[in-house]
């Protein structure tokens, strides 16, 4: 929630720079301050600064690992994003209503996760210190 607070309160700072800011627009906008402007965040946008990132963590060359850096794209964030919120404990059907999965595909992305290792293993232990009733 706290989240969805913030976003909003930068939504008003931006109406106040950018007079075309109106509540009806998407909260993936910043403020570009060459021109004043408010501009929609891009998929080329969002890609140029993961690859970056990754560069930066993984300490790839711009040229040499081009295409590893091409495996980055705007989906790794949503990606992320699925695995965050499933760490953090959120349910498969809040996952895929905050992220806008309109199929069951993104569970595919929940695997070989160590919080799911760690989860089995409490489960287990759980089961296995109940009474057994025969």
């Amino acid at each position: 929630m706290l989240c969805i607070h913030r976003l909003i309160c930068r939504l008003v700072r931006i109406q106040f720079v950018d007079p075309r800011v109106t509540p009806y627009t998407p909260l993936s906008v910043y403020l570009d301050w060459a021109t004043g402007l408010a501009k929609l965040i891009t998929a080329n946008e969002i890609e140029f600064f993961m690859r970056g990132l990754a560069s930066e963590a993984h300490g790839l060359h711009p040229v040499r690992d081009a295409d590893a850096l091409q495996l980055f794209s705007a989906h790794s964030l949503r990606v992320g994003a699925c695995v965050l919120l499933h760490v953090m404990g959120f349910t498969f059907v809040d996952i895929k209503w905050i992220l806008w999965w309109k199929s069951d595909a993104f569970m595919a992305y929940l695997h070989n996760v160590g919080l799911l290792s760690h989860m089995h293993n409490r489960a287990v232990d759980w089961a296995a210190a109940m009474p057994h009733v025969y």
